[in-house]
């Protein structure tokens, strides 16, 4: 018992210096890992989305850059065959960037776009036939970087995908799954906060730049009505925004100031006396 008790000791006392040997304790966002026997070159293992020596770097979303025009997306040709020349049968095995889902080797094109949208490094794909096989185009990536070690800019590497057959090596029926590049130039981005907004890599999050906004900084559509007084009575007969000067009507001051550019009254002003000045006029309509 008292070697038992030795032995657990001093196995607790090495895992626990192995865990101090990474930095920060891989700041949660991963683990500890030691490659070989001497525990001497221990290094974080970050979750997917981080990187950096002490996993302390949370990549950004990622999205299209709205302001390009006239892209595509992102095509691969998908072919299936038979060794014997026979009826493709079985199950295929796709996979991007280490992330995989299971198609049947007779595919139709619902199931073929379900189920690569399905990846959690795609965000949205389509199938359609062809005349050997299917094209299967990517319209949308995952816009959080599932896998910040490859991240591919919006144009991944056909390397980066996968097909094999599940079944096993030596079958004599099993199909042969080939792919190759369909569409690969003038793709839409995959660009950290859709190159309009800052990446703080301390919180994951974009900082967007003027007039963008959402997780991604993909949206620059600011057509919101900013206040809206509405009657809602249809017998309504009241004052729906009064403006009021305990002073006497005077010309020193303004009941409205409406102005663009930044630079106030330039656009209409109501003056205390009741004149108006609209764009383009000189003077107010005395």
């Amino acid at each position: 018992m008292g070697r038992r008790r030795a032995f657990a000791f001093v196995a607790v006392g090495l895992g626990a210096a192995v865990r101090a040997a990474c930095p920060a304790h891989c700041n949660f966002r991963g683990y500890c890992s030691a490659p070989d026997a001497t525990l001497s070159t221990s290094f974080c293992i970050c979750q997917p989305g981080v990187t950096g020596a002490a996993c302390e770097q949370i990549h950004c979303p990622r999205g299209d850059d709205p302001l390009t025009q006239n892209q595509v997306s992102r095509a691969i040709a998908l072919t299936v065959t038979a060794p014997t020349g026979g009826e493709v049968d079985g199950r295929l095995r796709f996979g991007f960037l280490g992330e995989s889902v299971l198609l049947p080797a007779v595919l139709d094109a619902a199931t073929c776009g379900r189920a690569i949208s399905s990846l959690p490094t795609v965000q949205k794909a389509s199938c359609s036939q062809t005349t050997d096989g299917w094209l299967v185009t990517f319209d949308e990536w995952a816009p959080a970087p599932v896998d910040a070690h490859a991240p591919h800019g919006g144009n991944p590497a056909l390397g980066t995908f996968e097909c094999e057959s599940t079944l096993p090596g030596d079958a004599w029926d099993v199909p042969q799954c080939t792919l190759k590049d369909a569409v690969a130039s003038n793709v839409r981005e995959h660009a950290p906060c859709s190159n309009h907004g800052d990446c703080d890599l301390a919180t994951g999050k974009c900082r967007c730049r003027a007039g963008w906004r959402r997780d991604a900084c993909d949206d620059n559509k600011d057509a919101d009505t900013l206040q809206l007084y509405r009657s809602e009575g249809p017998f309504y007969s009241g004052t729906i925004l009064g403006l009021e000067a305990k002073r006497a009507a005077s010309p020193d001051f303004h009941y409205l100031r409406v102005g663009a550019g930044g630079r106030g009254g330039d656009v209409l002003a109501v003056r205390g006396d009741g004149h108006i000045r609209a764009a383009g006029a000189a003077a107010f309509d005395d």
